[in-house]
């Protein structure tokens, strides 16, 4: 499967919220405005950038939607998301036809990638990856704790699993499409390090660090960190508390990143209004991505992004969002 394509997805079964920590804009308390010496040259870059604001699309009639967590564009321009809210996929295609598809008894189900056109889900509470309108299924690792953080990605050769959580042997684990295990990758704690999206990138796992702007590339089994430079958020200095032992509870910056080409695109937390932070083939930040008339709205959480780019350069955005209301909404903008 090439670099630029958004349809190999990340499945976050739990949010980073989930493992003990909070909206950028939700931890009520005085702190400390101290950077980490990386984190203050990365928001002295990222002031000297642009920063451009999304078009509007037109937003197609979804049918009703409880709450989308995943979304992707299919090899065929077809975009999906999944609602785990009420256990059913929906699409719409190039040509503006839409639908809803139930996934039946696999409850909770997330994007892992595509068999062909057809999308894959992930369902943690199953241990099961099942094609959606196919026969194909793989089963994953049932000696997982209720809380512990679960995550699959896929493409036509193999299937990465990576499983996370407190005194648990937190790991990530490649298959083959006949379910054989191919190879396994311990990750070591804190296991809160690993709490973010798995997406792949020419086949190789990348993992995006939710607390810290960072992602992880695995190698051989080698992992190998690599800062997302010029970053910027205004819980930066929270999050060095939390690796300070300051406090107890680590913001979440990020919860989704795509590849698309050379360009990598991350959902960038703020209180109400929606980011997106574009950096190139190196992770240094080349813009950020604003939507139109920002507000401060305390409850704003979007879950993750799907990005396609035309022929033309133009770039097609979608971004699910699971607060306040369930919605999926469609953006473009310049190359």
């Amino acid at each position: 499967m090439p670099l630029s394509s958004p349809a190999l997805r990340f499945l976050p079964v739990l949010l980073a919220l989930t493992v003990a920590g909070c909206f950028p804009y939700s931890c009520n308390r005085i702190e400390s405005r101290v950077l980490f010496p990386q984190d203050s040259t990365s928001r002295a870059y990222s002031a000297t950038l642009p920063v451009d604001t999304l078009i509007v699309a037109e937003q197609p009639e979804w049918s009703e939607m409880e709450y989308p967590r995943t979304v992707a564009y299919a090899p065929d321009g077809t975009l999906w998301f999944s609602d785990t809210g009420r256990h059913e996929v929906q699409y719409l295609t190039a040509d503006g036809e839409s639908g809803v598809i139930s996934t039946d008894s696999l409850q909770y189900p997330y994007l892992a990638g595509f068999r062909g056109a057809n999308p894959v889900v992930f369902s943690p509470a199953a241990s099961l990856l099942a094609e959606v309108r196919g026969g194909w299924t793989l089963q994953t690792p049932q000696d997982v704790p209720p809380r512990a953080l679960q995550y699959a990605a896929m493409d036509s050769g193999s299937v990465w699993v990576k499983l996370a959580g407190e005194d648990f042997e937190s790991r990530l684990i490649r298959y083959d499409l006949d379910g054989n295990e191919q190879s396994r990758t311990d990750l070591p704690d804190p296991y809160w390090r690993w709490a973010g999206a798995l997406v792949l990138r020419s086949g190789e796992p990348i993992s995006l660090s939710g607390y810290r702007p960072q992602i992880y590339r695995f190698t051989g089994g080698v992992i190998d960190s690599l800062s997302l430079f010029g970053f910027d958020s205004p819980m930066l200095p929270r999050s060095r508390g939390f690796l300070l032992g300051e406090t107890g509870q680590p913001p979440l910056l990020t919860p989704s990143g795509v590849f698309v080409g050379d360009d990598y695109f991350a959902l960038n937390i703020r209180p109400g209004w929606l980011r997106i932070d574009q950096f190139d083939a190196d992770l240094r930040l080349v813009r950020s991505l604003v939507e139109p008339d920002p507000s401060f709205g305390q409850e704003f959480f979007p879950a993750d992004l799907a990005v396609r780019r035309e022929p033309d350069g133009t770039l097609v955005i979608a971004v699910a969002v699971s607060q306040p209301a369930p919605e999926v909404r469609i953006y473009r903008a310049g190359s």
